[in-house]
């Protein structure tokens, strides 16, 4: 799938993804780099007590199936998936947006939202999230 969208659009394609089994994950990243796609991978990685900050501020309770990959996912990230790491712990939103497009050779064009426009535009993705 990926590799047909790289070939039919012509533009940056970004795909958020959590792989934390080698295998998956060099299955998935082997197979776009065979098929000429390009690959820039980084890991955002974040403390425990920062994913569960942030899992609170989307709702999700202690129970949740994302509460209880924490430790998983961090675990794989430190001994199995070991690639590039962003650290995101005191990073904003914009910063991390500037750190990978930085990293990634992307220029990123000029957000000229007013400081209002992009809170609510936060807002409305936040709470079009909510499950």
């Amino acid at each position: 799938m990926l590799t047909f969208i790289n070939t039919n659009y012509d533009r940056i394609i970004i795909v958020p993804m959590t792989l934390t089994n080698r295998k998956y994950y060099e299955e998935i990243i082997t197979r776009l780099i065979d098929n000429k796609v390009e690959v820039k991978h980084s890991i955002l990685s974040a403390e425990k007590e920062t994913l569960e900050k942030c899992l609170k501020s989307r709702l999700e309770s202690k129970n949740s199936w994302a509460n209880q990959q924490i430790d998983r996912c961090i675990n794989s990230f430190n001994k199995e998936i070991t690639e590039e790491k962003i650290l995101t712990d005191s990073m904003s939103i914009d910063s991390i947006v500037e750190e990978i497009a930085k990293r990634s050779g992307i220029i990123l064009s000029d957000d000229n939202r007013s400081y209002i426009r992009k809170k609510f535009d936060r807002l409305y993705i936040f709470f079009k999230n909510i499950k």
